[in-house]
């Protein structure tokens, strides 16, 4: 089996069909997708037993678990070489397997064991609160890149770019089975061991491996609902959903490292920082851990700064990041100074991307799609309009995606 496709769910609610649809609608053979159900009581469990494809299984946990743990035993029932977890409210692009074939071949090549790609975003109604009425934003180009997993660390924990850019195995990126095994042989079996999941994964690579692949055309859709667990705990956009989520957490067998202080702070980079701390068993070949050294701690909890800067009104935030300045011992002049400094830099890196990206569109080397949430139809629809027009566009040869098997693909 070349792929593993898992889909963890609790109460997706109608966005599992828009996933799901996403990806069966494409013909590839290669592939388990494996929906584990964790006890939604939504209707979730019916719908998934109307779903009729020899490709998909559906699985129940024993009993409820925390997402990190979901993946957990999920990611144990899946046979492939490479693995990708897809969200509930994410899809894949039309065109995924073509490009995974890929780059897959690229990374083999080049002895790599992670593959990340450009995260292309798609908001359902009900996020208009938090993100406007941005219905999609995707950017591509078709250029391929080695990239250092120090470097996106460090730019992670000082924010300049989310941990989400990093290949964590999630929607936008893939795993070779003998990473996994080599981190669950390090941490007694298993794979994820704090919070949350997906910066854990990102950890993971950048701790175990020097280098990553990297594609600038996305290989999912990011998925952003009123479900989504990570718009619930940053925005507090469903306070039902978020003290379930939370719950989960403070109920789970695995734990968070003390020095990131309160999960509630949703901060980026203290969650990635968190889990870099916590993998400290996976240090075994590595003569130095930089997460450990007095610069990235303070560069982390500077960061946390800026992050809470428009909730200063809220008592418990407040607190919290006391708390966390506390417990690490920091000098709250010197992480006012800090954190000046990284707006800049974060200012300075962004309007250097923005304006490289907007040179490679205007010369038609790239290409960028945004439209409308009232004029946006569903994730399998846009994945195939979107890939109509990269082929229109952009020259996508490079990385296999020719388009030969596209008109098989445009009745949606």
């Amino acid at each position: 089996m070349k792929y593993s496709i898992l889909i963890p769910t609790y109460n997706p609610g109608k966005y599992i069909d828009g996933c799901l649809q996403s990806i069966i609608s494409q013909s590839y053979s290669d592939v388990e997708i494996i929906i584990s159900d964790d006890s939604s009581t939504d209707g979730t469990r019916e719908y998934l037993s109307t779903v009729n494809d020899p490709r998909v299984s559906v699985i129940y946990p024993p009993e409820s678990m925390s997402m990190s743990e979901h993946w957990n035993w999920l990611l144990s029932r899946a046979h492939g070489e490479w693995i990708i977890f897809v969200g509930q409210d994410d899809g894949l692009q039309a065109y995924f397997f073509e490009l995974a074939d890929f780059l897959v071949q690229e990374a083999q090549q080049k002895n790599l064991r992670a593959i990340a790609s450009e995260r292309a975003y798609y908001f359902w109604p009900g996020c208009q609160e938090v993100y406007g009425d941005t219905g999609i934003n995707a950017f591509a180009m078709p250029k391929i890149e080695t990239r250092s997993t120090l470097i996106g660390a460090l730019k992670a924990l000082s924010s300049l770019i989310d941990y989400h850019a990093l290949p964590q195995m999630y929607t936008t990126s893939l795993f070779h089975r003998s990473l996994i095994e080599e981190a669950q042989k390090l941490q007694e079996g298993k794979l994820i061991i704090t919070h949350p999941q997906d910066a854990n994964l990102a950890a993971i690579v950048c701790i175990l491996e020097k280098e990553y692949l990297f594609s600038y055309t996305p290989l999912g859709w990011v998925g952003t609902s009123p479900k989504s667990a990570g718009l619930a705990i940053s925005h507090n956009s469903s306070p039902e959903l978020r003290a379930i989520y939370l719950d989960k957490i403070q109920k789970s067998k695995l734990l968070c490292h003390p020095l990131a202080g309160d999960f509630r702070l949703a901060s980026g980079p203290l969650y990635f920082w968190g889990a870099l701390l916590q993998g400290r068993t996976l240090y075994k070949y590595r003569t130095f851990n930089y997460a450990t050294s007095p610069f990235i701690k303070y560069i982390v909890i500077s960061t946390v700064l800026n992050d809470i800067s428009t909730k200063r009104n809220d008592p418990e935030i407040i607190n919290l990041w006391k708390e966390l300045v506390k417990i690490n011992n920091c000098n709250t002049f010197i992480l006012k100074i800090t954190s000046t400094f990284i707006r800049f830099l974060i200012y300075t890196h962004s309007r250097v991307q923005q304006i490289m990206r907007n040179f490679f569109i205007q010369k038609g080397k790239a290409y960028l799609l945004m439209k409308n949430i009232n004029t946006c139809g569903s994730i399998r629809q846009e994945s195939v309009l979107f890939k109509e027009q990269l082929l229109s566009h952009l020259n996508m040869r490079p990385l296999g995606i020719l388009g030969k098997a596209f008109g098989s693909s445009q009745n949606v």
